[in-house]
């Protein structure tokens, strides 16, 4: 079994790894900027997926508030700074920015990760990662209150196929 500093460095690597594939970048930043998703929240929900874990409401829930905490105390002011200076020509200072929000995810992810560790019993083998992926997704965007249109599910489907 994993402790629980592997359990964060897994969710860290999962979400550099799977960020870096084509297509999901785009996928990703579209459903940020064009749903409101939470990007973070939506790694968590294809990483326990991977795992064969289909994360209960509750926890979702709790992923979900912690998330949005940190989200508009944090990270997105940290972004919105980002995406302001990006147009007004200070490189150095555009860097060391980027560099504070990816901080900050990773402090997401790992504060994440430490609490929702997935252990060989909570594997639900019976289901393929994908048909867990796609479970999480659906029961976090059930959760934010965001319905399904074709835009977003094709997203969704590119993401999904990649775990």
């Amino acid at each position: 079994m994993e402790d629980a500093t592997e359990n964060t460095k897994g969710f860290w690597d999962f979400s550099c790894d799977f960020y870096c594939q084509p297509q999901v970048r785009g996928s990703l930043l579209w459903l940020q900027d064009n749903r409101n998703l939470d990007v973070i929240m939506l790694l968590l929900c294809l990483w326990q997926g991977r795992q064969h874990h289909l994360i209960p409401a509750e926890e979702m829930a709790e992923a979900c508030q912690l998330c949005g905490q940190w989200s508009s105390h944090v990270i997105a002011p940290i972004r919105a700074s980002r995406r302001w200076l990006k147009t007004r020509g200070d490189a150095d200072l555009y860097e060391q920015i980027k560099a504070a929000e990816l901080n900050a995810e990773k402090s997401l992810i790992m504060a994440l990760a430490g609490k929702w560790h997935v252990t060989a019993d909570q594997r639900n083998n019976r289901s393929t990662s994908l048909d867990c992926a796609e479970k999480n997704t659906g029961l976090y965007l059930q959760q934010a209150g965001i319905e399904k249109d074709q835009h977003l599910e094709n997203r969704l489907n590119i993401l999904i196929a990649l775990v």
